[in-house]
Protein backbone atom coordinates (compact mmCIF):
# COMPACT_ATOMS: atom_id res chain seq x y z
CA UNK A 1 0.00 0.00 0.00
CA UNK A 2 1.42 3.43 -1.09
CA UNK A 3 2.21 5.66 1.91
CA UNK A 4 0.59 8.69 2.30
CA UNK A 5 1.84 12.03 3.95
CA UNK A 6 -0.69 15.20 4.65
CA UNK A 7 0.01 18.53 3.34
CA UNK A 8 -0.04 21.28 6.32
CA UNK A 9 0.47 24.71 5.92
CA UNK A 10 2.62 25.92 8.24
CA UNK A 11 5.27 28.99 8.78
CA UNK A 12 8.66 27.66 7.81
CA UNK A 13 12.10 29.48 8.88
CA UNK A 14 15.03 29.17 6.42
CA UNK A 15 18.94 30.32 6.64
CA UNK A 16 19.36 32.01 3.83
CA UNK A 17 23.24 32.81 4.46
CA UNK A 18 23.40 34.82 7.93
CA UNK A 19 19.22 35.66 7.44
CA UNK A 20 16.78 33.62 8.99
CA UNK A 21 13.51 34.26 6.79
CA UNK A 22 9.87 32.98 7.16
CA UNK A 23 7.02 32.23 5.16
CA UNK A 24 3.64 30.42 5.34
CA UNK A 25 4.31 27.36 2.74
CA UNK A 26 3.08 23.71 2.31
CA UNK A 27 5.15 21.31 4.57
CA UNK A 28 4.68 17.56 4.35
CA UNK A 29 3.80 15.39 7.58
CA UNK A 30 5.31 12.10 7.22
CA UNK A 31 4.08 8.49 8.25
CA UNK A 32 4.00 8.26 11.72
CA UNK A 33 6.35 5.67 13.86
CA UNK A 34 5.39 3.73 17.05
CA UNK A 35 4.49 6.32 20.03
CA UNK A 36 3.76 8.99 17.70
CA UNK A 37 0.47 10.87 17.10
CA UNK A 38 -1.15 12.98 14.46
CA UNK A 39 -2.68 16.29 15.89
CA UNK A 40 -4.58 18.57 14.11
CA UNK A 41 -4.05 22.03 15.84
CA UNK A 42 -6.27 24.56 16.61
CA UNK A 43 -4.68 27.00 18.34
CA UNK A 44 -0.89 28.31 19.05
CA UNK A 45 0.47 30.97 20.94
CA UNK A 46 4.08 33.31 20.55
CA UNK A 47 6.36 32.91 23.33
CA UNK A 48 9.83 34.67 23.37
CA UNK A 49 11.44 31.42 22.83
CA UNK A 50 10.09 31.24 19.16
CA UNK A 51 11.09 34.58 18.79
CA UNK A 52 14.70 33.59 19.47
CA UNK A 53 14.02 30.10 17.36
CA UNK A 54 12.82 32.46 14.56
CA UNK A 55 15.75 34.49 14.13
CA UNK A 56 18.66 32.03 14.99
CA UNK A 57 19.62 32.98 18.74
CA UNK A 58 18.25 29.47 20.22
CA UNK A 59 20.89 28.15 21.53
CA UNK A 60 19.31 25.01 21.48
CA UNK A 61 18.22 25.05 17.81
CA UNK A 62 20.69 24.26 15.22
CA UNK A 63 18.51 22.37 11.89
CA UNK A 64 16.98 24.80 9.44
CA UNK A 65 14.82 25.09 7.52
CA UNK A 66 12.32 24.34 10.49
CA UNK A 67 8.62 25.19 11.63
CA UNK A 68 8.64 27.05 15.07
CA UNK A 69 6.24 27.18 17.48
CA UNK A 70 6.48 25.71 21.20
CA UNK A 71 3.34 25.95 22.27
CA UNK A 72 -0.26 23.82 20.35
CA UNK A 73 -3.47 22.31 21.24
CA UNK A 74 -6.02 20.33 18.94
CA UNK A 75 -7.88 17.12 18.28
CA UNK A 76 -5.69 13.86 17.75
CA UNK A 77 -6.60 12.76 14.33
CA UNK A 78 -4.30 9.28 13.93
CA UNK A 79 -2.50 7.61 16.81
CA UNK A 80 0.28 4.94 17.03
CA UNK A 81 0.71 5.46 20.89
CA UNK A 82 -1.58 3.63 23.42
CA UNK A 83 -1.74 6.78 25.46
CA UNK A 84 -3.85 9.09 23.09
CA UNK A 85 -6.89 7.35 20.88
CA UNK A 86 -8.39 9.59 17.82
CA UNK A 87 -10.64 12.37 19.01
CA UNK A 88 -8.33 13.07 22.51
CA UNK A 89 -8.46 16.87 22.91
CA UNK A 90 -4.54 17.27 23.88
CA UNK A 91 -2.21 20.43 24.41
CA UNK A 92 1.33 20.25 23.72
CA UNK A 93 3.57 22.39 25.39
CA UNK A 94 7.46 22.83 26.82
CA UNK A 95 8.93 20.15 24.98
CA UNK A 96 10.88 19.61 22.10
CA UNK A 97 8.98 20.80 19.35
CA UNK A 98 9.17 23.84 17.81
CA UNK A 99 13.04 23.91 18.22
CA UNK A 100 14.69 20.48 17.63
CA UNK A 101 11.82 18.52 15.90
CA UNK A 102 8.98 20.78 13.76
CA UNK A 103 6.26 22.77 16.04
CA UNK A 104 3.11 24.14 16.33
CA UNK A 105 3.00 26.80 14.08
CA UNK A 106 1.63 24.68 11.51
CA UNK A 107 -1.99 23.36 10.75
CA UNK A 108 -0.99 20.16 11.94
CA UNK A 109 1.85 18.08 13.77
CA UNK A 110 2.86 14.84 14.24
CA UNK A 111 4.71 14.11 17.85
CA UNK A 112 6.02 11.77 19.98
CA UNK A 113 3.63 10.91 22.58
CA UNK A 114 5.69 12.32 25.68
CA UNK A 115 5.59 15.90 24.77
CA UNK A 116 1.68 15.89 24.57
CA UNK A 117 -0.80 16.02 27.59
CA UNK A 118 -4.15 15.24 27.09
CA UNK A 119 -6.79 17.98 28.29
CA UNK A 120 -9.12 17.17 30.93
CA UNK A 121 -10.61 18.87 33.72
CA UNK A 122 -12.84 20.77 31.76
CA UNK A 123 -9.80 22.60 30.23
CA UNK A 124 -10.67 24.25 26.67
CA UNK A 125 -7.82 24.38 24.21
CA UNK A 126 -8.22 27.86 23.38
CA UNK A 127 -7.61 28.17 27.58
CA UNK A 128 -5.08 26.14 27.49
CA UNK A 129 -2.87 27.92 24.59
CA UNK A 130 -3.95 31.56 26.08
CA UNK A 131 -1.72 30.44 29.15
CA UNK A 132 0.53 28.23 27.12
CA UNK A 133 3.92 27.41 28.27
CA UNK A 134 4.51 30.99 29.99
CA UNK A 135 1.10 30.60 31.98
CA UNK A 136 1.66 26.92 32.62
CA UNK A 137 4.70 28.03 33.88
CA UNK A 138 3.83 30.72 35.83
CA UNK A 139 0.93 28.50 37.68
CA UNK A 140 4.16 25.89 38.26
CA UNK A 141 5.45 28.53 40.27
CA UNK A 142 2.21 29.44 41.79
CA UNK A 143 1.79 26.34 43.14
CA UNK A 144 4.94 26.24 44.89
CA UNK A 145 4.37 29.15 46.42
CA UNK A 146 0.37 28.56 47.40
CA UNK A 147 2.05 25.67 49.42
CA UNK A 148 1.69 27.62 52.59
CA UNK A 149 -1.41 29.53 53.71
CA UNK A 150 0.29 33.13 54.19
CA UNK A 151 -0.10 35.67 52.09
CA UNK A 152 3.39 37.56 50.69
CA UNK A 153 4.97 40.52 49.15
CA UNK A 154 6.52 39.09 45.93
CA UNK A 155 8.38 41.17 43.36
CA UNK A 156 8.02 39.89 39.65
CA UNK A 157 10.98 40.96 37.17
CA UNK A 158 9.95 41.07 33.77
CA UNK A 159 6.93 41.67 34.51
CA UNK A 160 5.22 42.54 30.88
CA UNK A 161 6.80 38.82 29.33
CA UNK A 162 4.53 35.87 29.04
CA UNK A 163 6.31 34.80 32.91
CA UNK A 164 5.70 37.50 34.22
CA UNK A 165 2.19 38.64 33.25
CA UNK A 166 0.73 35.26 34.11
CA UNK A 167 2.71 35.71 37.21
CA UNK A 168 1.89 39.19 38.25
CA UNK A 169 -1.93 38.31 36.80
CA UNK A 170 -2.47 34.78 39.34
CA UNK A 171 -0.18 36.19 42.47
CA UNK A 172 -2.91 39.22 42.62
CA UNK A 173 -6.04 37.62 42.12
CA UNK A 174 -5.06 35.11 44.27
CA UNK A 175 -4.36 38.01 47.21
CA UNK A 176 -0.86 38.18 47.39
CA UNK A 177 0.98 41.64 47.48
CA UNK A 178 2.58 41.87 43.43
CA UNK A 179 5.14 44.61 42.52
CA UNK A 180 5.81 44.32 38.95
CA UNK A 181 9.03 45.82 37.41
CA UNK A 182 9.20 47.04 33.53
CA UNK A 183 10.42 48.64 30.80
CA UNK A 184 7.05 49.25 29.71
CA UNK A 185 3.41 50.51 30.05
CA UNK A 186 2.98 50.84 34.17
CA UNK A 187 -0.69 51.38 33.53
CA UNK A 188 -1.39 47.91 31.47
CA UNK A 189 0.48 45.69 34.60
CA UNK A 190 -2.24 47.80 37.22
CA UNK A 191 -4.80 46.97 35.64
CA UNK A 192 -3.79 42.87 35.32
CA UNK A 193 -3.86 42.81 39.31
CA UNK A 194 -0.14 44.41 39.88
CA UNK A 195 -0.45 46.56 43.48
CA UNK A 196 2.87 48.17 42.52
CA UNK A 197 4.94 48.44 39.20
CA UNK A 198 8.37 49.87 39.15
CA UNK A 199 11.12 50.42 36.54
CA UNK A 200 13.74 47.86 35.98
CA UNK A 201 16.11 51.16 36.25
CA UNK A 202 14.61 51.77 39.77
CA UNK A 203 15.86 48.32 40.76
CA UNK A 204 19.61 49.60 41.34
CA UNK A 205 21.43 49.19 44.14
CA UNK A 206 23.49 52.33 44.52
CA UNK A 207 25.66 50.79 47.89
CA UNK A 208 28.31 47.79 48.49
CA UNK A 209 26.26 46.70 51.79
CA UNK A 210 25.74 42.93 51.71
CA UNK A 211 22.20 43.09 52.66
CA UNK A 212 19.79 45.81 52.94
CA UNK A 213 16.22 46.06 53.99
CA UNK A 214 14.17 43.39 53.43
CA UNK A 215 10.69 44.35 51.04
CA UNK A 216 9.89 40.76 49.24
CA UNK A 217 9.62 37.09 50.75
CA UNK A 218 9.46 36.18 47.38
CA UNK A 219 10.73 36.92 43.44
CA UNK A 220 9.90 35.48 40.46
CA UNK A 221 13.00 36.40 38.22
CA UNK A 222 12.59 36.47 34.39
CA UNK A 223 16.18 38.78 34.11
CA UNK A 224 18.65 37.54 35.87
CA UNK A 225 21.92 39.49 35.51
CA UNK A 226 23.31 41.81 38.31
CA UNK A 227 19.83 42.39 38.86
CA UNK A 228 19.83 39.41 40.64
CA UNK A 229 22.57 40.85 43.05
CA UNK A 230 19.95 43.81 44.15
CA UNK A 231 17.09 41.48 44.69
CA UNK A 232 19.01 39.20 46.98
CA UNK A 233 19.49 42.06 49.35
CA UNK A 234 15.73 42.68 49.58
CA UNK A 235 14.70 38.85 50.27
CA UNK A 236 13.36 38.20 53.54
CA UNK A 237 14.54 35.89 55.78
CA UNK A 238 13.82 31.94 54.66
CA UNK A 239 12.63 33.92 51.17
CA UNK A 240 12.62 32.53 47.96
CA UNK A 241 14.03 33.82 44.20
CA UNK A 242 12.24 31.52 41.21
CA UNK A 243 15.10 31.89 38.13
CA UNK A 244 13.12 31.74 35.08
CA UNK A 245 15.11 32.95 32.41
CA UNK A 246 17.19 36.00 31.52
CA UNK A 247 17.77 38.70 28.83
CA UNK A 248 20.61 37.76 25.81
CA UNK A 249 23.11 40.82 27.01
CA UNK A 250 22.48 40.28 30.77
CA UNK A 251 22.97 36.16 31.05
CA UNK A 252 25.81 36.70 33.94
CA UNK A 253 25.74 38.26 37.50
CA UNK A 254 27.79 39.15 39.88
CA UNK A 255 26.37 38.11 43.66
CA UNK A 256 27.37 38.36 47.42
CA UNK A 257 26.73 34.91 49.26
CA UNK A 258 25.40 36.80 51.95
CA UNK A 259 22.15 36.81 52.03
CA UNK A 260 22.35 32.86 51.44
CA UNK A 261 24.27 32.63 54.43
CA UNK A 262 22.70 34.76 56.87
CA UNK A 263 18.91 34.99 55.48
CA UNK A 264 18.76 31.44 53.97
CA UNK A 265 17.96 32.83 51.24
CA UNK A 266 16.75 29.99 48.24
CA UNK A 267 17.34 30.22 45.08
CA UNK A 268 15.17 27.57 42.62
CA UNK A 269 15.72 27.17 38.68
CA UNK A 270 12.18 26.56 36.65
CA UNK A 271 12.33 24.15 33.49
CA UNK A 272 9.21 22.75 33.15
CA UNK A 273 10.17 20.95 30.03
CA UNK A 274 11.55 18.52 32.47
CA UNK A 275 8.62 18.26 34.93
CA UNK A 276 7.22 14.46 34.50
CA UNK A 277 3.57 13.66 33.48
CA UNK A 278 1.84 13.99 36.76
CA UNK A 279 3.37 16.89 37.95
CA UNK A 280 2.04 18.39 34.67
CA UNK A 281 -1.28 17.14 35.00
CA UNK A 282 -1.56 18.68 38.59
CA UNK A 283 -0.61 21.99 37.00
CA UNK A 284 -3.35 21.83 34.39
CA UNK A 285 -5.61 21.58 37.03
CA UNK A 286 -4.53 24.49 38.76
CA UNK A 287 -4.69 26.60 35.44
CA UNK A 288 -8.70 24.79 35.15
CA UNK A 289 -9.53 25.62 38.37
CA UNK A 290 -8.16 28.95 38.45
CA UNK A 291 -9.72 30.10 35.46
CA UNK A 292 -13.07 28.38 36.64
CA UNK A 293 -12.83 31.16 39.62
CA UNK A 294 -11.14 34.34 38.52
CA UNK A 295 -11.33 33.88 34.49
CA UNK A 296 -9.05 35.53 32.23
CA UNK A 297 -8.79 39.35 31.36
CA UNK A 298 -9.24 39.94 28.11
CA UNK A 299 -6.82 42.45 27.82
CA UNK A 300 -4.10 40.01 28.73
CA UNK A 301 -4.27 38.46 24.69
CA UNK A 302 -4.70 39.48 21.57
CA UNK A 303 -6.17 37.04 18.62
CA UNK A 304 -3.95 36.79 15.23
CA UNK A 305 -4.34 34.36 11.91
CA UNK A 306 -1.77 31.87 11.52
CA UNK A 307 -1.67 33.59 7.88
CA UNK A 308 -0.26 37.00 9.74
CA UNK A 309 2.43 35.19 11.63
CA UNK A 310 5.86 36.21 9.42
CA UNK A 311 4.63 39.76 9.67
CA UNK A 312 4.51 39.41 13.76
CA UNK A 313 7.15 37.65 14.15
CA UNK A 314 9.07 40.22 12.39
CA UNK A 315 7.66 43.11 14.13
CA UNK A 316 7.62 41.36 17.72
CA UNK A 317 9.29 43.92 19.60
CA UNK A 318 7.45 46.92 18.33
CA UNK A 319 3.63 45.30 18.09
CA UNK A 320 4.21 43.11 21.68
CA UNK A 321 3.63 46.20 23.59
CA UNK A 322 1.56 44.21 26.19
CA UNK A 323 -0.13 40.64 26.63
CA UNK A 324 0.11 37.52 24.49
CA UNK A 325 -0.82 36.72 21.04
CA UNK A 326 -3.00 33.90 21.08
CA UNK A 327 -2.68 31.89 17.23
CA UNK A 328 -5.85 30.63 15.32
CA UNK A 329 -5.34 27.94 12.82
CA UNK A 330 -8.49 26.50 11.74
CA UNK A 331 -10.56 29.59 10.68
Amino acid sequence: MKKISIKSKALIINKIKSKFEGQIQNFNIGELKLNEILVKLNYSSINYKDILVCNGLFWGCRNYPLVPGIDGSGIVIKSKSKKFKKGDSVAIIASDAGSKIPGCFSNYIKIKDIWVNKLTYKLSRKNAMIFGTAGFTAMSIVNQIQKTKRKKSILITGASGGVGLFSTFILSKLGHNVTAVTRKDKNYLLKNGAQKVILLKELKDNTNLPLQKTLYDICVDNIGGNTLDYILKRITNNGTIYSVGFTSNNSKSSINLMPFILRRTKLIGVHTESLKITERMKIWKSIQAFIKKFGINKNLYKKIKLTKLPYYIKNFDNLKKRGRFLIIIDK
